[in-house]
């Protein structure tokens, strides 16, 4: 195509892992039991597909290498008021080691930029959760009740976290550059003359950086009211609710989306085998941005001064490479498409379940 020549090849490897768990548990009493495990996992290395369109089967462009994670979690389960309320609680530590990372670089050639999956040395996450669900034994209002919530607070970031880096807009939203003089090694198929210029690259930090998709709380919580009205029918109204913290869409930090809040409503009655139900979503009509995709710059279709200046004078070759010269490359930050929640929604639905006794 355009921008890379038809070519027939096949890139491969073989990757193998063991992923070991420990867990110690004690039953305190009939009532409490708490445990604390650790284990360790692995995620496959591969080659993106990502730049596959733009530079072709290229092994260094293309491979990662495995991920590597442990992880410590320690907790307690407890019911109370005669079993009507269960109560689980859970502290965790969760150390990457070679993380898969989300990048922006310039392909081999310096006149395109591409996604790529970059392996950095590490993040952390530290985070605790609770969930309770209630169900009294004594009826309100006439009727049956059941009430859960959960929670979780996260504290993700990446530490020793440093990526060898060339893409301007990387760099520029990162906000951090130590340059790095790279030299291709002499009498390698990169350098057969012990002549190629040294380039300098950026080492860009990632430390401090929260971890992408990774919100430091987020709240989910239903409840539910069951009346009998019949020997065989039931009306139950249930309501769920969902609040989701600002959360980061790379690993520059540099767009997030912001906290989100969803409700939804049930209303209806249902019998052995049927059900008939009104229902609301999106209850609020929130239409705050609850996810965002990224895709590659159009770095590859502007680039000024291809074999002619702006003076329309042919730029010098370079000296080591004999390439025509190019004088201005422009390079535009990865575009970004934005999801909203689907409308508030108010709709009718039945069902009825065939078979069984």
């Amino acid at each position: 195509n355009l921008f890379n020549p038809y070519c027939v090849d096949r890139i491969a490897r073989n990757d193998k892992w063991f992923a070991p768990k420990l867990t110690f548990s004690w039953l305190v009493n009939d009532e409490l039991s708490t445990y604390a495990s650790w284990a360790k996992s692995e995620k496959p290395g591969g080659f993106s597909t990502l730049g596959i369109g733009s530079s072709g089967l290229n092994r260094e462009l293309l491979e990662f290498e495995p991920e590597e994670l442990q992880v410590w979690e320690i907790g307690f389960k407890k019911t109370a008021l005669d079993g009507t309320l269960q109560v689980n609680t859970s502290a965790f530590y969760q150390d990457f080691n070679e993380k898969q990372t989300l990048v922006s670089v310039l392909n081999k050639s310096g006149d395109r930029l591409v996604n790529a999956l970059e392996n950095v040395d590490g993040a952390e996450v530290r985070g605790v959760e609770v969930d309770a669900t209630w169900q009294p034994i004594s009826p309100f209002l006439g009727g049956n009740w059941t009430v859960s919530g959960s929670y979780t607070w996260l504290d993700a970031e990446y530490v020793n976290a440093v990526v060898t880096n060339s893409s301007f807009t990387f760099i520029a939203a990162a906000g951090n550059c130590t340059p790095k003089v790279v030299t291709a090694p002499a009498n390698s198929d990169a350098n057969p003359y012990n002549d190629v210029a040294p380039a300098v690259l950026c080492d860009v930090s990632l430390d401090g950086k929260k971890l992408e998709d990774a919100p430091a709380g987020k709240f989910v919580s239903s409840i539910g009211y069951t009346l009998p009205v019949s020997e065989d029918m039931d009306f139950y109204v249930e309501g769920d609710f969902l609040w989701v913290d600002k959360r980061y869409i790379e690993a520059t930090n540099e767009n997030w989306v912001e906290a989100d809040t969803n409700v939804d409503l049930r209303i209806g009655v249902k019998g052995e085998r049927w059900d008939v139900q009104g229902y609301i979503l999106n209850v609020m009509d929130d239409d705050t941005i609850v996810n965002v995709l990224g895709g590659p710059s159009l770095s590859c279709c502007f680039i000024l001064g291809s074999g002619i200046d702006l003076a329309d004078n042919e730029p010098p070759a370079n000296d080591y490479t004999l390439e025509p010269g190019k004088t201005v490359t422009v390079e535009l930050p990865q575009f970004r498409a934005a999801f909203a929640p689907d409308p508030r929604v108010i709709g009718v639905r039945a069902r009825y379940r065939f078979g069984g006794e």
